[in-house]
């Protein structure tokens, strides 16, 4: 049996590690954690004082008083602190440890850690439960109903109504639902 744990780094979706826990040690199942990380779009940005390059500003006296010539100012730019490519690479190696952390609470079963990143965590779910023949999915509820679930969307929701295989959801205190 393979059980699908999502989680997101918040307390809530690690509610689900316990639970699954004493089912996967009962079952002798096997372990998927995954998290889904957003794309960095702003990485590896930074700003630096460019000193070789002065720009005349239109203010009175000569501040700043340390520059070389009086009522001129150093340029800042943005400048890459580091590629676009380093910036991805830090993150998934960065929820990479976290998977690894929660993993050592599934002593003596056999985990696989994956780590994604996209803007769509639903669909990535739902291809790596495809992918793994996972059994059962368990992931965290934010408990929304109605209104604000149909505003905000669910990635919960999303996850069940593709069928893939039966979810377990943890909602807020601990209370279990399945789907």
């Amino acid at each position: 049996m393979r059980f699908l744990i999502t989680l997101d780094g918040s307390e809530l979706s690690e509610s689900v590690l316990n639970t699954i826990g004493e089912l996967a040690t009962a079952a002798k199942a096997e372990i998927h954690l995954l998290t889904v990380g957003h794309v960095p779009h702003d990485a590896g940005r930074g700003k630096r004082e460019t000193t070789d390059v002065l720009v005349k500003l239109p203010l009175m006296g000569s501040f700043p008083f340390d520059s070389p010539r009086p009522g001129y100012f150093p340029r800042v730019e943005d400048v890459p602190v580091e590629t676009r490519e380093q910036a991805i690479a830090r993150k998934e190696h960065e929820l990479d440890d976290y998977l690894l952390d929660k993993a050592t609470r599934f002593q003596g079963l056999a985990v696989k850690r994956a780590v994604t990143l996209s803007d769509s965590p639903a669909d990535v779910i739902i291809e790596y439960a495809r992918e793994h023949a996972i059994d059962v999915i368990a992931m965290a509820t934010h408990g929304r109903s109605g209104l604000s679930r149909a505003v905000q969307g669910s990635v919960a929701s999303e996850v069940m109504q593709s069928g893939v295989a039966p979810v377990l959801l943890v909602r807020p205190g601990g209370h279990r639902t399945g789907h």
